[in-house]
């Protein structure tokens, strides 16, 4: 399985990473690379983690390197990062399973469309620390839970709903990457 994370959508959403803003904005990203390592350490079938971050080159950032159990990605000024975390979904093409971690819903539902899966920041936290449920000491976890006691739709209706969702990404004409 492949993870790639919305770097600083995450950070926002769970608020112990947000707390370390506090500090500073790379406090905040070692935060959340250490999560990436604990989920490394406890996940065999998790090969490899993306943090994906919008950048800038004037600042210094690498563009790619890798730091604590996950390769960091800072985007270009002419890229942005929801624009990369679909790259990085059509550059692994189907051949294994890729998952986003983003409370950002066009990144989820591109996602989706893309043939990955989408989870909200709060499942990726519960897999980092043992014994955290999803959604706990969160915002947004009236919202989660909500999301969860709405009826899910069944097999076919979520397959129509992908496919009206690519058919409407088509027509916008999103180029591959």
């Amino acid at each position: 399985m492949v993870l790639i994370i919305d770097g600083y959508n995450v950070i926002h959403a769970l608020p112990p990473l947000a707390r370390a803003l506090d500090v500073s904005l790379e406090e905040s990203r070692r935060a959340l690379l250490a999560m990436c390592e604990a989920i490394r350490r406890r996940r065999r079938d998790v090969r490899e983690i993306f943090a994906v971050f919008d950048g800038d080159e004037r600042y210094g950032h690498p563009s790619e390197g890798a730091r604590a159990g996950a390769r960091v990605v800072f985007t270009s000024r002419r890229e942005d990062a929801d624009e990369r975390i679909l790259s990085l979904i059509r550059r692994a093409g189907g051949r294994e399973p890729v998952v986003v971690v983003s409370n950002d819903t066009y990144v989820s539902n591109n996602a989706r469309a893309h043939g990955a899966q989408a989870w909200p920041a709060s499942r990726f936290a519960a897999l980092a620390v043992p014994g955290r449920k999803p959604g706990a000491s969160s915002r947004r976890a009236a919202a989660d839970r909500q999301d969860q006691e709405k009826p899910a739709p069944d097999t076919a209706q979520a397959g129509r709903i992908t496919e009206e969702y690519r058919r409407a990404l088509e027509r916008r004409r999103i180029p591959p990457a």
